[in-house]
């Protein structure tokens, strides 16, 4: 009796304990949840925002080439009053970007373009410039493009320089051209391409760790990194919201209290409420037919997703699936039940994921599924047995029975790799010993 008592007078703290438990668990998972939706919101703007980025300085480097081209035939041997004839039918008022044109013989500056403001950099060897020699004699020695700001220039103030070698027909180096680039105006447009893309940014050059663009406040707000590698700028972005990430502990922790003090039905309530999850928004990165994120978002997603494996320690699947005899299905019922069987592929996949994993078609019948936080190879093996497992019956579409045979292969990041390529091909190498099983028990069936 005294015993039943107890039980009963200790029960609403048990009951109370075990919610607040729950309910704690369930605000972990959300908050995961929140987290990876608004990371993958923000890599959709910043890829809005590289975009532009890299198309700010596009049209006034054609233009560059132009110029080189010129040269190159000619072999630098032309006229002052050719060549500034030329660079003037190429400049318009429109291009505010450009503060002044450089051409160097070797690396010593022969033309200077406007010739009014900067005739007194002729003659000037940049190669003993300080801030200015590291760029001028890399383009000389590796004959590549060279992206370099902000710096300090011959004739005062700071710029953006975009260094063109200029090359012979023997490919023999002749000089270079510098296209300075406006500070002032440079930084307007970043700035307003970043506006518009609803996020902040910081920009560091990877070449000599230049700061390129500054706002020191985003790197105190855990930003996400992006490499912007093309042939005049290799950069690292660091990116966060406009308005800073979201943080509803505050809100959560509220609702933990007041669930403690309500009765057990509200408790199941909110704890079904904090359940439901919403679905991530459908980006203009997913596969038409399937409904799946395709393989170009893939190369965006991955790189969060890995930063944040190397941060918390914690391992990463990548699971590969395709069809085997995908061909003879499309060939023997045609191209509309074809695709159908890839939509129930993809739907059967997406059943059997948790909410932080991911489905890509990445072509034709081929399938690929990221799983974040994976504990031991067991966690990917039991989730390729349910996979295999859903396809052990027929499927039906319309009046055609069909049997859907996967070949799946998996790899593990970093057992397998430190790289994507590393584990991806451990996937396909299982994948297709999967796929020669299955040709083997096919050829045993058929004698």
């Amino acid at each position: 009796m005294t015993n039943n008592k107890l039980i009963r007078k200790s029960l609403p703290y048990i009951i109370g304990v075990i919610i607040f438990l729950i309910l704690s668990m369930v605000a972990d998972s959300q908050i995961a949840k929140n987290q990876d939706s608004e990371r993958l919101k923000v890599a959709g703007r910043y890829s809005a925002f590289q975009y532009e980025l890299t198309s700010i300085l596009d049209r006034e480097v054609t233009l560059m080439k132009g110029i080189i081209t010129l040269l190159s035939f000619k072999k630098m041997q032309i006229s002052d009053e050719e060549i500034y004839g030329y660079i003037d039918s190429l400049i318009t008022e429109q291009q505010k970007l450009i503060r002044n044109i450089s051409i160097l013989e070797d690396t010593t500056i022969r033309w200077a373009y406007p010739v009014e403001s900067e005739r007194g950099a002729i003659g000037i060897d940049l190669a003993t410039v300080d801030g200015q020699k590291r760029g001028v004699l890399t383009v000389k020695e590796n004959r590549v493009n060279y992206f370099q700001g902000p710096v300090n220039l011959v004739q005062g103030g700071q710029g953006y320089i975009i260094r063109l070698p200029i090359l012979h027909e023997d490919q023999s180096y002749g000089g270079q051209l510098s296209l300075v680039i406006d500070r002032e105006e440079y930084m307007n447009q970043i700035q307003r391409i970043a506006m518009k893309s609803n996020i902040r940014i910081h920009i560091v050059s990877k070449l000599d760790r230049t700061i390129v663009y500054e706002d020191l406040s985003v790197l105190e707000e855990k930003p996400l990194v992006f490499e912007l590698e093309t042939d005049r700028m290799n950069l690292d972005i660091y990116v966060v919201p406009m308005n800073g990430w979201n943080d509803n502990t505050l809100t959560l922790l509220a609702g933990f209290v007041i669930s403690l003090l309500v009765s057990v039905a509200i408790g199941v309530g909110i704890w079904y409420n904090l359940q439901a999850t919403k679905k991530l928004e459908k980006m203009a990165n997913r596969d038409f037919l399937t409904g799946m994120y395709n393989r170009h978002f893939f190369d965006e997603y991955i790189s969060i997703v890995i930063g944040e494996a190397r941060r918390t320690k914690e391992d990463i699947g990548f699971v590969i699936m395709d069809l085997n005899n995908f061909k003879a299905i499309n060939d023997t019922y045609g191209h509309l039940i074809g695709d159908e069987v890839l939509k129930k592929t993809a739907r059967v996949l997406n059943e059997h994921c948790r909410s932080k994993d991911v489905v890509f078609r990445i072509g034709g019948d081929e399938f690929l599924i990221i799983l974040p936080n994976i504990a031991s190879h067991k966690v990917i093996k039991e989730f390729i047995k349910r996979i295999e497992d859903s396809f052990e019956d027929e499927f039906m579409f319309g009046q055609q029975s069909i049997r859907i045979s996967p070949a799946i292969g998996y790899g593990l990041y970093p057992e397998d790799g430190v790289d994507v390529d590393s584990v991806t091909r451990a996937a396909d190498e299982r994948m297709y010993a999967n796929k020669s099983e299955y040709k083997q028990e096919a050829r045993k069936g058929l004698e």
